[in-house]
């Protein structure tokens, strides 16, 4: 809600906009308990969301805040690193919306406006382990869902959308490749490219 009041009040320059999208802020502020909001920990419900709408006004401490809990609650991977993304949760999610990634695009995008190269380096770390789990040939790109696989029951193992594939992953690609000048992203955002035209969809729904 404080993004979009914001938003409407760049456009409109309302005083009352722009005072409720200040109160907005501080409420948020008001309900970290020092290390996150909620069960969730990830972009779509946790800090990570929390850390790119506060940027998106401008708000860099808040943004800051959000982000910092990640750097003590990172697991180590063979490959990088990687986080707990509900409390209690034992599968651990790749993608940009409950997972790695998008904790990985918070980091980043945080790491650059505030000039944290412990930030950015951790960054790097979480999508190394992303990488490393793709099981594409190397024209390709993709990985599964979580593992170990959260409610196979329920959830297929590979996703091609936004929220747990890779036209999700190709945007957070996308940023590392402007915060690192590093064209091996730009490869993988064209890996990512590749599998979802070349995944059937939509002619296999």
């Amino acid at each position: 809600m404080a993004v979009a009041l914001r938003a409407v009040d760049d456009l409109l320059g309302d005083p009352a906009v722009c005072v409720a999208a200040d109160r907005a802020l501080q409420l948020v502020r008001s309900r970290f308990d020092g290390e996150r909001w909620s069960d969730q920990f990830e972009l779509l419900g946790g800090n990570a969301g929390i850390a790119l709408g506060a940027l998106s006004v401008g708000d860099v401490e808040l943004a800051i805040l959000a982000v910092t809990p990640y750097l003590h609650r990172a697991e180590p991977t063979a490959s990088g690193v990687q986080w707990e993304v509900r409390a209690g949760m034992p599968a651990r999610f790749h993608h940009i919306s409950h997972g790695t990634l998008g904790i990985v695009q918070a980091l980043a995008a945080v790491g650059r406006a505030a000039g944290r190269s412990d930030l950015t380096e951790l960054a790097l770390a979480g999508a190394a382990d992303v990488v490393a789990r793709s099981e594409a040939d190397q024209e390709g790109f993709l990985v599964p869902h979580s593992d170990p696989q959260h409610k196979p029951d329920l959830i297929e193992r590979y996703s091609y959308g936004w929220c747990h594939g890779p036209a999700g992953d190709a945007q957070v690609f996308r940023l590392l490749g402007a915060v690192t000048h590093d064209p091996a992203w730009q490869a993988l955002t064209d890996r990512c490219w590749h599998t979802v035209t070349q995944s059937g969809l939509p002619r296999q729904v």
